[in-house]
């Protein structure tokens, strides 16, 4: 909806009217598989919007599909209290005053959708959040969502990830 509200009538050479949920989740660049040690890792193609901004759909809607079709496919094993971990990587040439907080960036919602497909909560008895920056090659946020226990071994990890970031 929100490309036709800014006039754009077509993607990848596809009339917007006729994209499935497959084809909106191709074009918005969201990718989910496991990695590492059955993490569940997600890479989304931008840095959340700030809170409050009306046009976030753009992540959301293509998160629930790719989640939705990711789990048709493959079981979650809910292993207790669960991390969220966000990693917001900005490119190597986006000068680092324009970083943003985190608490200013809509994660909520991302949060919600995540749940929604694994943990099914994101109370606080149930999951913790943390998050990181890094820079790296393009901006992207990657998400990881693993047990609480594994957290260590996701810091040790996290310093050998590429520049080019997961799953690309």
């Amino acid at each position: 909806q929100m490309p036709l509200e800014m006039g754009v009538e077509c993607i990848n050479g596809k009339n917007i009217r006729d994209l499935t949920e497959e084809l909106i989740v191709e074009s918005s660049g969201v990718k989910v598989d496991y990695i590492k040690d059955n993490w569940l890792g997600l890479r989304l193609p931008a840095i959340p919007p700030k809170r409050d901004n009306n046009y976030s759909d753009y992540l959301f809607l293509p998160l629930n599909f790719a989640l939705k079709k990711f789990f048709q496919d493959n079981l979650f094993i809910n292993k207790g209290k669960m991390i969220l971990i966000y990693r917001f990587v900005y490119s190597n040439t986006v000068p680092q005053k324009m970083y943003l907080d985190y608490d200013n960036l809509e994660v909520k919602m991302i949060t919600d959708v995540i749940a929604s497909h694994t943990t099914k909560t994101d109370h606080p008895t149930k999951l913790n959040n943390y998050n990181c920056f890094a820079q790296g090659e393009e901006t992207h946020t990657e998400v990881f969502l693993l047990p609480n226990e594994d957290f260590p071994a996701w810091l040790e990890w996290e310093k050998s990830i590429s520049k080019d970031g997961i799953l690309m």
